[in-house]
C-alpha cells in the first residue's frame, strides 16, 4: 500500500456504478446466470455490504452469440484506493460463462459530469404503453437510441413469443401497434 495518501484519499463517498459485460451466450449453458452479487457501501456512516436482488441477473438463452449484460449498482463505496483489492463488486456466476470484456463507468453525483453515464447507450430501453382512444388500440413504444430490440409477449412468465408486428419509427420512438384483446398479457423488450 502507498501510505500517507499522496494520491488523494484512500476512499470516497458512495457512487452509482454502471457495469457492462460482454459474454458468450453459450447454448450448452442455457438457463445459467450471472449478476453483481455484493459490494461495499456506506450506510449512515457504517461501512457494510450491499447485495443485488436476484431479478437483476442475466439469464443465458443459448443463442450462440456474444451479447451484453448491463447493470447499475447503487451506493458503491470505493475503498482500498492505492491498495489491493480494488474490485467494485463481486459477481455471482453459476457456471463457466465466458466473458470477453468488462467495462465500468462511475455515475458521479455532482460536478460538471453529474449523472452522466458513459455506458448509457448500452442500457436497455424502457417500454411504455400508450392507449390511442380514437383507434381503440394499444401501442408499445421505446426510444430509438438502440436498434435490434423486439417485443415479446406471454400469457405467463414463460413461453415468450416474439410479436410479429414490426416496429415503426415515429417521432423519435419505436412504435409497435398491438390492437386490443381480452385476457392478461405480459410484454418485454428483448435484444
Amino acid at each position: 500500500a502507498i501510505n500517507g495518501t499522496p494520491f488523494g484519499p484512500s476512499s470516497q463517498d458512495n457512487a452509482r456504478l454502471a457495469i457492462l459485460m460482454n459474454y458468450y451466450d453459450d447454448p450448452a449453458l442455457t438457463g445459467k446466470t450471472f449478476r453483481p452479487e455484493v459490494w461495499r457501501t456506506d450506510e449512515t456512516g457504517l461501512d457494510t455490504l450491499a447485495f443485488s436482488p436476484i431479478n437483476t441477473q442475466v439469464v443465458l438463452e443459448g443463442t450462440g452469440r456474444w451479447r451484453e449484460g448491463y447493470f447499475e449498482v447503487p451506493n458503491v463505496k470505493f475503498s482500498g484506493v492505492n491498495q489491493g483489492p480494488q474490485a467494485a463488486a463481486r459477481f455471482m456466476v453459476n457456471d463457466k460463462i465466458f466473458f470477453s470484456r468488462v467495462r465500468y463507468a462511475v455515475i458521479r453525483p455532482c460536478g460538471p459530469f453529474a449523472n452522466v453515464n458513459l455506458l448509457a447507450e448500452h442500457k436497455a430501453p424502457t417500454l411504455h404503453f400508450v392507449y390511442v382512444p380514437a383507434a381503440n388500440k394499444l401501442n408499445l413504444t421505446w426510444t430509438n437510441t438502440l436498434e435490434g430490440w423486439a417485443i415479446q409477449m406471454s400469457d405467463g412468465v414463460s413461453n415468450w413469443q416474439t410479436v410479429t408486428n414490426q416496429p415503426v419509427l415515429e417521432s423519435g420512438l419505436w412504435v409497435v401497434p398491438l390492437g386490443t384483446s381480452d385476457g392478461t398479457r405480459l410484454f418485454r423488450l428483448k435484444n
